[in-house]
């Protein structure tokens, strides 16, 4: 089946015609319209960011748009909340909105949490992770920089508490949020960092993580998921590390602070 013929299954009003987009602006569009950067696009597919800009150039181009704005506003349906979109081959179908879809993962998540004794507090806030974005693995990072170490404070691997490890930072994969600085999105995670022990053993294809500073410490570690398969919506991970990173961060803080009076 032909782009053409596959767009005529649009069952959202739209003013726009994408049926002279490639697969790969089809797909460029989709990142856009849940307000994905033009840097995050790139990391997302691996392309360099002048790659994803020329993409973008004639994106706007041929559908006579000026800004990513404009090119949401045309594509989302009426004036109200934005709703996420899905963007492929098969058309454009209107989803549950993005807050909808984070609120109702992060309800269950509270109660859980609410419900729990203070030292299971890591345990029970990353298995209710894993589960809400739909990973096998989750875990919380301690950045031990003095040492050079990452230090595995609580695990989780389909539903079962894993070990607490230490891995050097400079090969692990939450090292590599350190170094970009805030978000580490890796589709082909074994090809991204083939050092890295744990994608090695566990063999994880995907991996996400966010950094979590302490205001009064500043950098301090990192919350993570990972999967042996392809993660389908980094968006949604997205949304819900960065969410969860400043109700984490503190927590992760006094532990570090914990940690090191006891030794």
């Amino acid at each position: 089946m032909t782009i053409e013929n596959q767009m005529e299954d649009i069952d959202v009003q739209s003013d726009l015609d994408l049926s002279s987009l490639s697969k790969r602006e089809i797909e460029i569009v989709g990142l856009l319209s849940h307000g994905m950067s033009r840097s995050a696009i790139a990391n997302s597919l691996f392309r360099s960011r002048k790659t994803v800009d020329n993409h973008c150039t004639r994106i706007y181009h041929k559908l006579g748009v000026r800004s990513q704005a404009e090119l949401v506003s045309l594509i989302l349906r009426g004036p109200g909340a934005m709703p996420v979109m899905e963007i492929s081959s098969a058309g454009i179908r209107r989803r549950q909105s993005m807050g909808e879809r984070v609120y109702d993962a992060l309800v269950p998540l509270e109660s859980r949490l609410a419900d729990c004794a203070s030292e299971l507090f890591f345990d029970v806030l990353i298995a209710g992770l894993a589960e809400a974005v739909g990973t096998e693995l989750a875990g919380i990072t301690e950045f031990d920089t003095a040492g050079g170490n990452s230090v595995v404070l609580a695990g989780v691997d389909r539903g079962v508490p894993t070990e607490r490890t230490i891995s050097p930072l400079a090969t692990s994969a939450c090292g590599r949020v350190l170094q970009l600085g805030e978000f580490a999105c890796e589709r082909d995670a074994p090809s991204v960092l083939p050092d890295a022990e744990m994608i090695r053993a566990e063999s994880i294809e995907s991996y996400a993580g966010v950094r979590l500073d302490a205001r009064s410490v500043g950098t301090v570690g990192c919350i993570w998921v990972a999967d042996r398969k392809p993660m389908r919506d980094m968006t949604f991970v997205q949304h819900m590390l960065r969410l969860l990173r400043r109700r984490i961060s503190s927590e992760v803080a006094l532990q570090a602070v914990l940690d090191h009076e006891s030794e």
